[in-house]
């Protein structure tokens, strides 16, 4: 079973389990994957940069290196996909799905 997210109409950002061999064609796989924010214009309405970190886990460039290396600065390395004309699913894989409804 996964889980997905509606792309596009007034079921834009709604997550369901899915469990089909098929994913529907108006749906993604809620997998951390990033989307170009002008392909799916609704989805990015609804849930704009809130799965899109600032900074990412990946392996400084030469360069980064030497900054960490002579300067104090933060290990997190900037997402170059940040505000750039991307964003990003959520990543629910392995994730049980439930509702918050706190009054």
């Amino acid at each position: 079973m996964i889980v997905v997210i509606w792309t596009c109409g007034i079921c834009a950002g709604r997550l369901d389990y899915y469990t089909g061999d098929k994913i529907p064609r108006n749906a993604r796989v809620c997998d951390g994957t990033y989307l170009r924010k002008w392909d799916y214009v609704d989805l990015y309405a609804v849930i704009g940069d809130t799965f899109c970190p600032e900074y990412i886990d990946r392996e400084p460039t030469l360069f980064e290196k030497i900054k960490m290396k002579f300067m104090t600065v933060d290990l997190k390395v900037p997402n170059p996909d940040y505000k750039s004309g991307f964003f990003r699913l959520p990543d629910l894989r392995g994730q049980f799905i439930r509702s918050n409804l706190s009054k």
